[in-house]
């Protein structure tokens, strides 16, 4: 007698009356199961699609498109089975577990467009519309701008989530009381996150530049007893040496691990002040590695970094001032997996 697996579209499982073998059960929700391959290509499917059409379209019908496109069926019939002898015939490109894998992965692939703000649910039917009177007439002037839905009765946090620390200002500024960055700064990197947030990367990467330097100098005014040297570049405003000599205070009678985090904190700061150079000063002449900092994943990367090597100059600049051991921090970017 075969093994009937019934797959369904409704919202509930349907169960036959038969207690499948774990084998089976396991091979079955491997095979339906996206990977994360599935869910990228059902992504750029998606956005292709949308694209095509204008911009905006029906759930159903980007579905079918990119399940077609991907080539998996679009549809099943509502009682379509998967039916088997054994686990040797659960196959990968049965029509049933294709369907439902790719559907499972189109679902997930709007799920994450929807999360990082590349698309937004809409009404179709109900739009922005302006009220005008003129010699005694009124009427509206619909904008033919469809509405985004925000309302919902029930929220769900994504597993795994991390709080969104590059997307809001004081999430950013969280943790860098050492540095204590003054109001001309932290406007600056206000700025710089509304540029990221429109687009408009090479301001952000030019504001974040800025920041990134302001808190060198806030970490030089901070070390005690500085000397001479370092109390002239602050005063003549020479940011080489500042990062130069502040970063020799941190390195004194630090361990091997610390002087190695200082050594990529000073790398950092080298990349930083390059592409801030690169982005203020156009020229004819363009650089591709540089270039690349000025693009949506690019500056993106630039504000996670600079995130976290602030938090690490932070920390030194707290155990300049004796306020904690600076061995006995976990340091960010260890703790931390970057994109």
């Amino acid at each position: 007698m075969s093994t009937v697996v019934r797959v369904t579209n409704d919202a509930r499982c349907d169960h036959d009356a038969v207690t499948f073998s774990s084998e089976i059960t396991h091979r079955v929700r491997e095979l339906s199961s996206p990977t994360p391959t599935d869910v990228q290509r059902c992504v750029e499917a998606l956005v292709a699609h949308l694209r095509d059409i204008g911009g905006t379209g029906r759930v159903t019908e980007l579905e079918a498109l990119t399940l077609e496109s991907v080539g998996a069926p679009a549809h099943l019939e509502r009682r379509q089975k998967v039916t088997v002898d054994g686990i040797e015939q659960v196959r990968a490109d049965d029509p049933v577990l294709t369907h439902i894998r790719y559907l499972q992965a189109f679902e997930t692939a709007l799920a994450r467009l929807l999360r990082a703000g590349a698309v937004e649910p809409i009404d179709p039917n109900d739009s922005y519309c302006v009220s005008v009177t003129s010699r005694g007439t009124t009427g509206g002037v619909n904008l033919g701008v469809a509405k985004p839905q925000i309302r919902t009765n029930d929220v769900r946090l994504v597993a795994g989530s991390q709080p969104p620390e590059a997307a809001e200002p004081s999430l950013f500024l969280a943790g860098l009381d050492g540095l204590a960055l003054d109001e001309r700064a932290r406007r600056s990197l206000e700025e710089a996150i509304h540029a990221f947030r429109r687009g408009l990367y090479l301001a952000c990467v030019n504001l974040l530049g800025g920041v990134f330097e302001a808190a060198w100098y806030s970490a030089g005014a901070r070390v005690p007893d500085p000397p001479n040297k370092l109390a002239n570049a602050l005063a003549n405003h020479r940011t080489r040496d500042v990062v130069r000599l502040v970063a020799e205070r941190f390195r004194q009678g630090a361990s091997d691990s610390v002087r190695f985090e200082v050594d990529e904190l000073v790398a950092h700061t080298g990349v930083m002040r390059a592409v801030r150079n690169y982005g203020v000063h156009p020229r004819t002449d363009s650089d591709p590695a540089l270039e690349h900092h000025f693009t949506e994943h690019g500056a993106g990367l630039l504000l996670m970094q600079s995130r976290l090597y602030l938090l690490r100059l932070d920390r030194f600049t707290l155990a300049q001032n004796g306020q904690t051991d600076q061995s006995s921090w976990p340091d960010p970017l260890r703790s931390v997996h970057l994109l």
